[in-house]
């Protein structure tokens, strides 16, 4: 595979990404994720901080805020 190539599929599920974000990808050289919700939901968990996939966002003035099921709301940042 050409070193390239890797930029070019979804850093989660390693299926090709589109066109345009694939583009985007090897132009910035960095890695992206697809549409697909499940993937959203691991890269939240494992870069964003969200404590598990069942936390949804909740709309806040602070920096990020989200609801969880099991654990409850978090807020982080300031309300000011």
């Amino acid at each position: 595979m050409n070193t390239l190539d890797e930029y070019k599929l979804c850093s989660i599920c390693n299926l090709p990404l589109s066109e345009g974000l694939a583009h985007l990808a090897v132009r910035n050289f960095e890695r992206k994720i697809c549409g697909a919700a499940k993937c959203k939901k691991t890269y939240d968990v494992k870069y964003n901080r969200i404590c598990c996939e069942k936390a949804e966002y909740t709309n806040c003035v602070c920096t990020r805020s989200y609801k969880c099921p099991e654990h409850g709301e978090v807020h982080v940042g300031t309300h000011d």
